[in-house]
């Protein structure tokens, strides 16, 4: 009897303790993601990379600048190569992006969501 009711801890808990981690890592994530927001909308034009920096930390991801620039929502245009670098801070939902011209001055900042 005693096997059994080990098993049934076993079968019933271990699943469960594995959601309650997920939802807890979720939660986590999503504070993070808060707090990044926050921070991306105080960014304005021209801020220097190293604002941002102090702002965010390392990004997790460094690329050159897409075909298009915007700025917050709004379509600001193509990129002609004024914007030549972009970096990403990377959430579970969404990512913050923002694009810097050859001055490493932000000229395109982005909100992904669920990309």
């Amino acid at each position: 009897m005693v096997i059994i009711n080990r098993i049934k801890i076993t079968v019933i808990g271990l699943p469960l303790l594995i959601f309650v981690g997920v939802v807890i890592a979720f939660c986590i994530n999503s504070y993070f993601d808060a707090r990044a927001g926050e921070k991306f909308y105080s960014v304005k034009i021209n801020d220097s990379e190293a604002s941002v920096l102090a702002l965010l930390g390392e990004p997790d991801t460094v690329k050159s600048c897409g075909d298009n620039l915007w700025w917050d929502l709004e379509f600001s245009g193509k990129n002609t190569g004024e914007c030549v670098t972009e970096v990403r801070y990377e959430y579970f939902i969404s990512a913050w992006s923002f694009g810097y011209n050859a001055e490493n001055k932000v000229i395109s900042k982005y909100h992904y969501v669920s990309e």
